[in-house]
């Protein structure tokens, strides 16, 4: 895995966490919901990965929380799919 930019992560990350909590997952079932071990979202938001997230996780999570890649990538208008 390469280091991720500092800003890009933090920004996806956060907007993880933003959705999650919107739309109501906990961490452990956003985990469980993308086939992650429990706490993989709580690892991933208390940022103790130190890579970026993939994009087949991004994605996954995305499917998860039925909200398009591109509002957790880019920050665009929050409606879901």
């Amino acid at each position: 895995m390469r280091k991720a930019s500092g800003k890009l992560r933090k920004f996806v990350i956060s907007n993880i966490k933003f959705y999650r909590e919107k739309y109501g997952y906990s961490q452990e079932e956003l985990s469980l919901a993308i086939g992650r071990k429990k706490g993989f979202i709580e690892k991933l938001e208390n940022n103790e990965y130190k890579a970026e997230p993939r994009i087949d996780t991004v994605s996954a999570i995305a499917d998860a929380l039925n909200i398009s890649v591109n509002w957790l990538l880019l920050g665009e208008k929050d409606e879901r799919k």
